[in-house]
């Protein structure tokens, strides 16, 4: 076995143990306890905070997966010569936060339909 061949195995093996940690409703970051704002997060989350969309996230960094642009044209976002709508798509999958206003760049319910739709997912 050479270095790539076990560079493939040791991703595909974290990512299916990430699918299972999240079938199950564990986290994969340690063991912090929480002082009950379990609940506090996850309504956050509802009412304006970040939506959660890991399953597209880890598949545009897994190993061979597909271009951030590939999956943007195949959702019908044309790719122009500045790059404006490169730029946009990506800030909507790493859901970074915008600094004039605070709030996140994320997919709208359709647009997340259409990459899901993309990339083949199954929610």
């Amino acid at each position: 076995m050479n270095k790539k061949d076990i560079k493939i195995m040791l991703r595909e093996s974290i990512d299916k143990f990430i699918k299972m940690n999240e079938a199950k409703g564990k986290s994969t970051k340690g063991n912090k306890k929480d002082d009950g704002d379990d609940d506090d997060d996850k309504s956050k989350q509802n009412t304006g905070g970040k939506k959660d969309y890991s399953d597209v996230k880890r598949s545009f960094e897994k190993l061979g997966g597909p271009s951030m642009v590939d999956v943007m044209q195949l959702t019908g976002i044309s790719d122009d010569e500045k790059g404006v709508n490169r730029s946009l798509f990506r800030k909507k999958v790493k859901q970074i936060k915008n600094k004039d206003t605070g709030s996140y760049y994320q997919f709208s319910d359709e647009e997340l339909n259409q990459v899901r739709s993309a990339l083949n997912i199954e929610k």
